[in-house]
């Protein structure tokens, strides 16, 4: 198990009502997306949300362990125990103390053993419903990974800079694309029954929008709203 320090928000003690403050009252939204298209509208939106969260939100500092998929709450009560088996015996060093140990560590060994068996069970059998799971941890178990570079570039020097390595790639793609015409072809009119019908302004009402959010799902959405926008937009709820 390897552990990270990571940063990590406090939900439970955010300003929920400076956060619903900002939202609704503070930003004059209607402003910041004048004129704006959808892309440039999702960035300024996340922005802003971002930075209510840093202003808002209190964080911590704190080690963030990596545990294997498969264990579970009886595997590490069992694993706690050999950990405490072992550190008796190093104290008084007796026979009695050293065989406990070793009961306590082939029941951890064994249980560690029928708990990968059953997950690894489960995710060949759920591999149509959430086949990322299963190729996440067949890529967690590859000794090997994958990377891109070194490169040659046409003069035959070494490029090890992301950047350039970048600008490789895409000049050999793009020389293999094919050249469209850039001129826009002709569109033929065609005949309608109504002459009413045609495109106009489309209405989005809030009601629309959190129907959207509610339907939203952590694992498939964006990095971006998975994260913690997901959370402070539950605050219109």
């Amino acid at each position: 198990m390897n552990e990270v320090i990571k940063t990590k928000y406090c939900y439970d003690k955010a300003n929920y009502d400076e956060i619903k403050k900002n939202i609704l009252n503070d930003i004059k939204w209607s402003e910041r997306f004048l004129n704006k298209g959808v892309e440039e509208i999702w960035k300024i939106f996340i922005d802003i949300i971002h930075d209510i969260v840093d202003t808002h939100v209190p964080k911590k500092k704190c080690l963030k362990t990596k545990h294997h998929p498969w264990v579970n709450y009886k595997v590490k009560k069992m694993i706690k125990c050999q950990s405490k088996k072992w550190n008796k015996f190093k104290a008084t060093k007796t026979t009695e103390d050293f065989i406990k140990y070793k009961k306590a560590r082939n029941a951890a060994t064994a249980a560690i053993k029928k708990t990968i068996c059953k997950f690894d069970k489960k995710l060949a059998s759920n591999i149509k419903k959430d086949n990322k799971s299963f190729y996440r941890y067949v890529t967690s178990k590859s000794r090997t990974k994958d990377v891109v570079g070194p490169l040659k570039d046409v003069d035959g020097r070494i490029i090890t800079d992301d950047l350039m390595m970048s600008n490789i790639f895409n000049q050999f793609f793009s020389s293999v694309f094919t050249k469209e015409n850039s001129e826009a072809p002709e569109v033929a009119m065609r005949a309608v029954d109504d002459e009413d019908q045609g495109v106009y302004d489309i209405t989005i009402t809030c009601d629309m929008v959190k129907s959207g959010i509610d339907k939203l799902k952590e694992g498939k959405a964006p990095v971006s709203l998975t994260s913690h926008v997901g959370k402070i937009v539950r605050v219109f709820n």
